[in-house]
């Protein structure tokens, strides 16, 4: 949703919004943001992120191509680039249609044995404050060490059917993270999206 018109001023931290659910206004089933950097908003001509304007130091050029960047990897301060040239993105090519594949049975969530393992993937993680990530997968410990709040400042949610469970790594008493050990005995699936606060 945009609860700000065109030429609204923002500072860094601000709550900008919120994205609708998986197939709800009109995301095609996939959530996500779009971002648009007007010089002046006079003309409503979105400028590039490049030059004096990337996205968290990253450079996005100008493409006449729909969605040029989907999926492209962000290198914030909290994580590092899995793919490509440092500091520039790379449009990603599009796919074809191909024959539609039915499963009879559900995988099991896969754990990360790649770069992005242990790393936060996707979002920031706030030093003060409540920050939503997406977290490239690994163990538990892994986690707290991508997020970089420590040991005694952190706390993770996931959601699980509509309901939040949560892990207090500084928990003294076991059952506390019980459901969170539960969930994960195997390890933390990879792209696994959560709400961290350090404190």
């Amino acid at each position: 949703t945009e609860p700000y018109a065109r030429n609204a001023s923002i500072t860094q931290g601000q709550l900008l919004g919120t994205v609708a659910p998986e197939g709800q206004k009109g995301n095609n089933g996939l959530p996500h943001i779009h971002l648009a950097v007007n010089l002046g908003g006079s003309s409503g001509t979105s400028l590039p992120f490049d030059g004096d304007y990337t996205l968290d130091g990253v450079r996005f050029p100008a493409t006449t191509e729909s969605n040029a960047y989907s999926g492209a990897p962000i290198v914030t301060s909290t994580n590092v680039a899995v793919a490509g040239a440092p500091g520039t993105a790379t449009p990603t090519p599009r796919a074809t249609s191909t024959p539609r594949v039915t499963t009879t049975s559900t995988p099991a969530p896969t754990v990360a044995a790649s770069a992005t393992r242990g790393r936060i993937v996707s979002g920031v993680v706030q030093m003060q404050g409540i920050s939503l990530v997406m977290f490239g997968g690994g163990t538990s410990a892994e986690l707290v060490s991508g997020a970089g709040c420590g040991t005694t400042s952190a706390t993770f949610w996931v959601t699980v059917g509509g309901r939040f469970v949560g892990y207090i790594p500084a928990a003294l008493v076991p059952e506390v993270n019980a459901e969170w050990d539960a969930l994960f005995a195997t390890g933390i699936p990879v792209n696994t999206a959560m709400i961290v606060r350090c404190r």
